[in-house]
């Protein structure tokens, strides 16, 4: 609210004519503290001239910036006008294991991304105790493609080519220093790849 500058009358903050005096300056009064300043804002607790507060719509009680002191509610960025729910599996494991009923969090709706969707569902999924499945994150098959493994494996599969390809390189480094398994490793491997069993070094089945 305003505070009348020579008489110190409370005035509404519209107000442009101090009611009692019928003066025109005026000084703020902080509905936070009830200290008086000139300033844009409070020299005491930092809330804004004229800002009221708004009242906690999880626990009842006012307050004066982004999040409530009392129960630790914050409102959603500008900007961020996306939100993203967890799933209705992972909802219901979390309200049959003590989560809350329903989690919300509001995402910034520009350059969204599914990583960024999925990590917003594992944060959730931890506070409401639910299992948390990275699968989302794993490659299906890997980088590397069969065609090259197998040329690689044909025609310098003695000096380990194909696993140095693939990322295996402490036995590509085997395969060099004994001749590709003196040769079983060499015929092992092409099995493999023509079976579409040669994996890379994390496992991942090679791309056509």
């Amino acid at each position: 609210m305003k505070v009348c500058f020579y008489c110190n009358a409370e005035c509404e903050d519209d107000a442009e004519l101090c009611p009692e005096c019928g003066k025109d300056e005026f000084s703020f009064k902080c509905y936070n503290c009830g200290e008086v300043f000139d300033s844009g804002f409070c020299p005491n607790c930092g809330v804004e001239a004229g800002n009221k507060g708004k009242m906690c719509p999880n626990c009842n009680k006012p307050y004066y910036g982004r999040s409530c002191p009392d129960c630790g509610y914050h409102e959603i960025a500008a900007g961020a006008n996306k939100t993203y729910k967890m799933s209705p599996e992972a909802m219901a494991k979390a309200a049959g294991e003590g989560g809350a009923e329903s989690k919300v969090i509001g995402l910034n709706s520009k350059n969204l991304s599914p990583e960024a969707l999925q990590l917003a569902e594992i944060a959730m999924n931890r506070e409401g105790r639910a299992p948390v499945d990275f699968s989302a994150f794993m490659p299906k098959t890997s980088d590397k493609t069969r065609g090259a493994a197998l040329i690689l494996c044909i025609f310098f599969g003695w000096i380990g080519a194909h696993q140095f390809y693939v990322g295996n390189n402490k036995k590509g480094m085997l395969y060099f220093a004994t001749f590709g398994l003196f040769g079983i490793g060499i015929v092992l491997d092409l099995i493999a790849i023509i079976n579409r069993d040669f994996t890379d070094k994390k496992g991942l089945p090679l791309k056509e």
